[in-house]
């Protein structure tokens, strides 16, 4: 029994292990090439980005790396992300770990402020930050509604379709925070997200769209995933909270998506 428990535990390792530059790369879609493109768009690159990272475990060298090959590949009329975003990349893929928690998209923008577990559960928390700065304009999409003390979240129906963007103030880079028809445990190797009408939210108190976004993923236990052979363990959160804060006036829309995945 032990041995067997073993080799599962080795090849779950080896599953999320496989493909992870793939997975990374193709969540960064550098040149915005997705959802039209097929998935192994930026394979050639890949290739030469996972050869790099067989040669160097340094995060600086690995980002000229990653930076050189699309470069090359695409020119820096095409290419037009910065070394800085390359060496969060670069961090992302030396820094894999065993759990794989939190979003691959969401890493390079996610700041971890606290992580408690127990037997059933993980429980992740953090803010999301983009060149260093913590300011975005939010877009929705989905069903609203307002509770007795006027607070503002979304309907956690899943017959509700629900996205929710953040464009960082600094570059303008689009965040996808949240779509409820491709995120979470339930939508484990689903590739098409949702395509609603988003708008501009505002805060209701100021008129201001400048938030700082912190969120909340609630995962299963790590053993859980392993028992079931989950090896896309970032998408496997079965529960997220997003609260949003006015960085002009400071009104808290608190768990401004409350959403229960599985």
């Amino acid at each position: 029994m032990v041995e067997k428990a073993n080799v599962l535990s080795k090849d779950w390792k080896a599953g999320i292990a496989m493909n992870f530059v793939k997975k990374i790369i193709n969540e960064w879609d550098p040149i915005n090439l997705f959802p039209g493109a097929p998935d192994d768009e930026y394979w050639t690159e890949i290739e030469e980005i996972e050869s790099l990272v067989s040669a160097t475990d340094d995060p600086d060298e690995l980002a000229e790396g990653i930076y050189a090959v699309f470069v090359k590949e695409f020119g820096d009329d095409v290419f037009k992300r910065r070394k800085s975003e390359c060496k969060w990349i670069a961090q992302m893929i030396i820094k894999r770990n065993d759990t794989g928690l939190v979003p691959v998209r969401m890493q390079p923008y996610f700041r971890t402020t606290s992580r408690k577990s127990d037997k059933d559960n993980e429980r992740i928390e953090g803010m999301l930050v983009c060149c260093d700065s913590h300011e975005f304009e939010i877009q929705v999409g989905g069903k609203v509604k307002h509770n007795l003390f006027s607070k503002m979240h979304y309907l956690t129906s899943k017959d509700d379709k629900i996205t929710v963007f953040a464009r960082c103030k600094k570059c303008n880079k689009d965040v996808t925070v949240f779509d409820s028809k491709s995120d979470g445990f339930e939508q484990i190797g689903k590739k098409t997200g949702t395509l609603i009408t988003t708008k501009s939210f505002a805060c209701k108190k100021c008129a201001n769209n400048n938030f700082s976004v912190y969120i909340e993923y609630k995962y299963p236990d790590v053993q859980e995933l392993k028992d079931l052979a989950i090896t896309e363990t970032d998408n496997a959160y079965t529960w997220i909270w997003i609260t949003l804060v006015c960085n002009k006036c400071g009104k808290t829309y608190r768990n401004f998506v409350d959403y229960q995945i599985g």
